[in-house]
């Protein structure tokens, strides 16, 4: 993950001109955390509503969750085009 923060941090600073730079990357910064807080967030409610008795379901579909929005992430990005 680290190596993909760091690449979109270049590829946005790149493409943004310099009176715009700061705003884009701190647009970037706060839409990673509060995208990262969100989706660990309803991931833990889902877990915690299962409950004990049903942990092992709890997980189950937290995990589907979680890769649902990997798939996302992997979707948008092959619509990327590289520039050169």
């Amino acid at each position: 993950m680290g190596f993909a923060v760091g690449s979109l941090s270049v590829l946005l600073l790149d493409g943004s001109s310099e009176e715009e730079q700061g705003v884009n990357s701190s647009a970037l910064q706060i839409g990673d955390m509060l995208g990262t807080s969100l989706v660990v967030g309803i991931a833990g409610a889902i877990v915690a509503a299962a409950g004990t008795d049903h942990l092992e379901l709890g997980l189950a579909a937290a995990g589907t969750l979680l890769a649902a929005v990997a798939a996302l992430g992997i979707i948008s990005a092959l619509r990327l085009e590289a520039s050169r």
